[in-house]
């Protein structure tokens, strides 16, 4: 990573620094769309205590920032009778939604009016809801949408522009060139976090998780560039595993500051409960994909009006999540622990996860080790034998081809040999 923003660095001032967002370069101009996040700023404004709904509404309908809305980065894009619709990613989360294509409009919007399952929920819960949900659920839906609609152009030329508006959606214009502003989508949330649960790149304010995410977007940006079309996809798959850390992370600071056992006694108070429903929506159904059983636990225990909230605790829900981490191919260390407790405000306030799951696995890597040196053994003996093999065998060889000059032409010949 240090050799990656050296080298980032060094072209920067060689070569200047013209389409850059989040030290991502890009050769296709990103200005428009970075500036969507604009519309996810006011809607974070206009929310605020005293709600302005009508303010709001408007800011979700906007889309004369990012050439889209916030609203049709879910209705009009992702509609039943678009090719995006067959994408993956988005049918999986319209399937585990009942079928519905909409299932982030109709999350933001009822946030947004206070309708359906937020009806009865104050202003200051609502904001939450529509700011998380218009920030992680539409605009991350449509940045998954773009990722993949690139792939499925490879290999056309055109391919790796879907990437570069993808990334401007994801950093926000907000984050500027370095990626150290504070902005108002996926990327802002995982700085937000790093420092909590300490997941930062060593000596930064950057999180690992979003550093992870450029070097893949970089990677798949390229390989769509040489119509490596499988690289590219498996670069999609690292970004999504990046791209759900920070709202993992999110879901559980969130369900400990609610569990009255735990962090509730220091917490604000109702706005938890909104906040933990708002990150964990837009993982219950790649948690599904895992392992449904577990997948409904999280969701009966999170559920905005479930009654009783978090019934099962949190250390439970908190080894749910954690059950979970191999199959959607992240680490223990990936998630981290939240380090906000404590009189200094700064000590764990759980004990985070092993990657190391029992001894058995160090016994397990002893034997590979001895079998490995066993097999060395036995190479090296082979090839032994092969050599002292070819050395008999060529001296036979010799033998005989001498021994049959000499028969046919004895002396002058051989004398010249």
């Amino acid at each position: 990573l240090n050799q990656f923003l050296l080298f980032f660095s060094l072209h920067y001032l060689a070569y200047g620094h013209e389409n850059v967002l989040a030290l991502y370069e890009s050769e296709t101009d990103l200005t428009n769309e970075s500036e969507f996040d604009k519309a996810l700023e006011t809607l974070s404004d206009v929310t605020r205590t005293p709600r302005d709904q009508t303010a709001a509404l408007a800011a979700y309908q906007d889309d004369s920032a990012g050439d889209i809305s916030i609203q049709e980065m879910s209705t009009e894009i992702f509609s039943a009778s678009s090719a995006w619709s067959n994408q993956n990613i988005h049918l999986i989360f319209a399937e585990y939604y009942n079928g519905n294509h909409n299932f982030a409009d109709d999350f933001t919007l009822a946030a947004i009016q206070g309708t359906g399952d937020f009806a009865a929920w104050d202003d200051a819960s609502l904001r939450e809801l529509a700011t998380k949900g218009a920030a992680y659920l539409n605009t991350l839906q449509y940045v998954y949408g773009l990722l993949q609609f690139g792939i499925s152009e490879c290999p056309s030329l055109d391919a790796g522009i879907y990437w570069d508006k993808a990334w401007a959606y994801f950093a926000g214009s907000a984050e500027g060139e370095d990626g150290s502003g504070s902005g108002y989508s996926a990327y802002a949330l995982a700085d937000k976090r790093c420092p909590q649960f300490d997941t930062c790149v060593a000596g930064t304010s950057l999180a690992t998780t979003n550093e992870n995410a450029r070097a893949s977007w970089l990677a798949g940006r390229a390989a769509l560039e040489l119509g490596v079309c499988d690289s590219a996809d498996a670069s999609f798959q690292n970004i999504l595993k990046q791209s759900l850390i920070p709202l993992i992370q999110g879901s559980l600071r969130e369900a400990f500051e609610v569990d009255p056992a735990k962090g509730a006694a220091e917490a604000d108070g109702k706005i938890e409960i909104a906040e933990m429903w708002a990150f964990v929506f837009p993982l219950l159904p790649l948690l599904n994909e895992c392992d449904a059983s577990v997948a409904s636990t999280i969701r009966d225990n999170m559920f905005i009006n479930a009654d009783p909230i978090l019934q099962d605790g949190f250390d439970s829900v908190k080894t749910a999540f954690e059950s979970l981490y191999s199959c959607l191919g992240i680490s223990c260390a990936d998630v981290g622990a939240m380090k906000t407790c404590g009189s200094t405000g700064n000590e764990l306030c759980w004990q985070p996860c092993s990657d190391i799951i029992s001894s058995s696995l160090d016994d397990c890597d002893d034997n590979e080790g001895r079998l490995r040196s066993k097999l060395r053994k036995l190479t090296i003996l082979t090839i032994v034998g092969w050599i002292l093999f070819c050395l008999v065998a060529c001296s036979l060889l010799f033998l005989i081809i001498t021994q049959k000059k000499k028969l046919s032409a004895p002396s002058l010949e051989f004398s010249k040999c």
